[in-house]
């Protein structure tokens, strides 16, 4: 099956894939080859054009005789609409147009904004980040720490490490499964699945445990060569330098949905959904040279920041993240956080008309607004 998009007076193809999910809803690499109600289309939201003043010109293309006209909306900006014409076709290539994001080895994920690497062998999740070609890791890792109450301590190095599971490496996004279970209690299991794009890794995190825990801390650390970069959440809008020396001004509460760190080498924004874990959530931030209890990855830290999650927090549950990463503006810049908040929470509206006809909202996750 060949599906293509002609834009802006159907002049030119834009790169696009499809995702195929399996009755449960999963992505799997391959089910029957059939465009299903839950499978998706997927393509750039930043590639469509204006709506067309013609669409005779599509009688002349070796196309399907049926074709849609899909409009995009912007609920946050409204003006903003976007036209794209998705089209079948047996005969036309796919050649030439853009790869927006590579699998090129096995650990990692490689875009024009970013190289990530998920951590060789000790823990589930990252371990490697540069941005915007820069080549330099600013990076420690993503961390987990939970308080069992016979255990104690439970840090990320107690799940295992798999190699994350390659669902799909298109053109548009790659999508990677990984599965960890708790090596320590037996008792809890996470599967995290990555979607990554040209400037955005979304993260869905599956939760499961048959044990009561009340504090739990998801956060991601940075490295040394971040130091001289600008941390930002709601509650410090101003922001405070990365240098590794502790700040009392990043307070916990109220709760900041978002952060950001502005290093000269680019801009990081992560967006959580803290409400499916249950229990009453706090941001955290630490950062501090000096060894923090249970330190792992480099000694210290610098600007550590997430949630802390404390109470009855829910036995299943899934964590919607997304991490938007940008250019750089001047080597740094004033903090956007709350814009690409907006973003998450209220994503495009999407409608397809068959032949331009009346047009009828559906679902594809046509990603993604503009940076």
């Amino acid at each position: 099956m060949s599906i293509l998009l002609q834009i802006s007076g159907l002049g030119g193809r834009i790169p696009i894939q499809v995702d195929e999910k399996d009755a449960g809803g999963s992505y799997v690499s391959s089910e029957d080859g059939v465009l299903d109600a839950n499978d998706e289309i997927v393509f750039m939201a930043a590639d469509v054009g204006s709506r067309a003043t013609d669409t005779n010109s599509l009688e002349n293309e070796p196309i399907n005789e049926t074709w849609y006209e899909i409009l995009i909306t912007d609920p946050v900006s409204p003006t903003k609409k976007g036209w794209a014409y998705l089209v079948r076709s047996s005969t036309l290539s796919h050649a030439g147009e853009a790869d927006y994001v590579d699998y090129p080895s096995s650990r990692r994920v490689s875009a024009d904004n970013y190289d990530l690497r998920f951590a060789p062998d000790e823990h589930p999740g990252l371990e490697y980040l540069t941005l915007n070609g820069s080549g330099t890791d600013i990076l420690d890792r993503t961390k987990l720490r939970l308080i069992h109450p016979f255990f104690g301590t439970v840090t990320e190095n107690a799940l295992e490490s798999p190699v994350p599971v390659l669902i799909k490496n298109g053109r548009v996004r790659v999508i990677l499964s990984q599965i960890a279970a708790d090596d320590v209690t037996q008792l809890a299991s996470t599967e995290t699945i990555y979607q990554a794009y040209a400037s955005l890794v979304q993260v869905a995190t599956n939760v499961n445990s048959s044990i009561s825990v009340n504090n739990v801390r998801v956060s991601v650390d940075l490295n040394n060569a971040a130091s001289g970069a600008t941390f930002f959440n709601g509650n410090i809008p101003n922001g405070v330098t990365i240098n590794g020396s502790p700040d009392e001004t990043v307070s916990p509460t109220p709760l900041s949905r978002w952060s950001q760190v502005s290093h000269s080498t680019g801009r990081l924004i992560q967006v959580t959904d803290p409400t499916p874990a249950g229990g009453k959530a706090t941001n955290f931030y630490r950062d501090d040279t000096t060894l923090e209890d249970t330190n792992l990855g480099e000694s210290g830290t610098y600007g550590d920041s997430g949630l802390q999650f404390t109470g009855d927090i829910n036995h299943t549950f899934t964590l919607q993240n997304a991490l938007f990463i940008l250019p750089a503006l001047n080597g740094v810049s004033g903090n956007v956080g709350a814009t690409y908040e907006s973003y998450f929470f209220n994503p495009l509206q999407v409608c397809a008309g068959l032949k331009g006809g009346p047009c009828s909202n559906i679902f594809l996750p046509i990603i993604v607004k503009g940076s």
